[in-house]
């Protein structure tokens, strides 16, 4: 639990107050971050008495997450909704933990049901005991933890729906400007999602004027490392630089995973910058730290690496076969949007090697697949293109590139045409 701060935050000439200022219109969707009236003694003593009242809640949390997590959505939620043990503090906060491990172990469906949970008992505190401002501000993270966990299971429309809830709740919550800056922090991993990658980097900027302002090293970090997955799109050595800076106020020890996401960005947008010796130097040192988790993905993020290295450093024949082992890995598993990226790193691998016919067949295969997975009309068409061209035996590597990055934009926005460069 984050202490409210009374700190004015959106005075004239601080970080925020510029940043808010640079903010378009629509940024009505921009959760408030208006000051308390309550006095900092007030808010201490207050987060001084919930510490003390959900330390045992915290202790017994755990094993009801645990029996909730036996019984179906239905049965946990009636139980969430009728009996008072679970209507803790400390179980909503674990089952948050919880619900963002499930996401980051690629098992988004157990991450809504969790964070749904979460969202429901959030609802269910007893303001008496809590206080109304400081549950408002945890029901709003619940919503929010939602909203995220929505986001990642695809159900963009839910996320967003979710994400309003929390703005709205945070209303009556007690200015704590962190709490703020969380909203913020998923409302740009939605928009960026969505294809929108300049509102998302605006809203990165609102994130990074707080943590600033607040001197809060590690969240600075954690906006820095989500800035770089932003801003790569279109500036891949801003994008890396952005990585850097993250990786140098990481605290390694206590936060790897943080640590690893930005010095796999760093690497990423290094190859896509142009400068693969460099990243070859940095990715040649790193290969420890993702051997270091058990999940699988990091594993794929570190195969898809090396065969990208291998190509920009002139070993097509190379990346091309740990492209096609990526490509099966992914399509056995079900990964849509990274199989039809893995195929257009190995189409381009097999258009710079001149072999037409072996990518004209590898992409009729993927608008097969395209089409049985469901994917957008748009997002056919796009493809068709690339398929007509290859029949002519005129696609070239950059046109190929220029879908790679469209699907990553429009993969869940039916609304963006792609509109690739006449050279492409």
């Amino acid at each position: 639990m984050q202490l409210a701060r009374k700190v004015d935050l959106a005075a004239e000439g601080s970080p925020l107050r510029d940043a808010l200022d640079r903010l378009p219109t629509a940024g009505d969707e921009v959760p408030d971050v208006r000051l308390p009236d309550a006095t900092i003694a007030s808010l201490v003593e207050a987060a001084r008495f919930l510490r003390s009242t959900t330390e045992a809640e915290r202790l017994a949390a755990p094993e009801l997450a645990t029996r909730l997590e036996r019984h179906p959505e239905t049965r946990a939620r009636m139980l969430v909704d009728n009996q008072a043990r679970y209507q803790t503090w400390g179980l909503a906060e674990e089952l948050m933990a919880r619900s963002r491990d499930a996401v980051f172990s690629s098992d988004p469906p157990r991450g809504v049901r969790l964070a749904r949970l979460a969202a429901s008992i959030a609802d269910r505190l007893d303001t008496t005991l809590y206080g109304a401002a400081l549950s408002a501000d945890l029901r709003a993270r619940a919503w929010g933890n939602l909203g995220n966990a929505y986001r990642c299971a695809g159900q963009l429309r839910a996320a967003a729906a979710a994400l309003r809830q929390a703005d709205d709740l945070l209303l009556d919550g007690t200015g704590d400007p962190l709490e703020a800056a969380n909203l913020l922090s998923l409302r740009a991993s939605l928009a960026t999602l969505r294809g929108d990658h300049l509102r998302s980097e605006q809203l990165i900027e609102l994130c990074l004027a707080i943590y600033e302002e607040l001197d809060e090293r590690q969240l600075l970090a954690r906006a820095l490392v989500q800035r770089s997955a932003a801003l790569g799109f279109r500036d891949a050595a801003g994008a890396a630089a952005a990585a850097a800076r993250a990786e140098a106020l990481i605290d390694r020890d206590a936060n790897p995973r943080l640590f690893l996401m930005a010095r796999h960005n760093r690497v990423v947008w290094l190859i896509e910058g142009g400068r693969p010796e460099e990243a070859a130097r940095l990715h040649a040192v790193s290969r420890e730290l993702y051997q270091g988790f058990d999940d699988s993905w990091w594993s794929v993020y570190l195969a898809w690496n090396e065969a990208r290295l291998a190509f920009a450093q002139g070993d097509v024949e190379g990346a091309e076969a740990r492209f096609e082992v990526l490509l099966q890995s992914l399509l056995d598993g079900g990964h849509q949007l990274d199989a039809a990226l893995c195929a257009l790193d190995l189409a381009v691998c097999r258009i710079a090697r001149g072999d037409m016919r072996g990518a004209s067949e590898l992409s009729a295969t993927m608008a097969h697949h395209l089409r049985d997975w469901g994917a957008h009309a748009r997002a056919r068409e796009a493809w068709a293109l690339l398929q007509h061209a290859l029949s002519l035996e005129k696609a070239s590597e950059s046109l190929a590139r220029e879908l790679s990055a469209y699907l990553r934009r429009a993969w869940k926005n039916p609304r963006l045409a792609f509109r690739p460069r006449l050279d492409a």
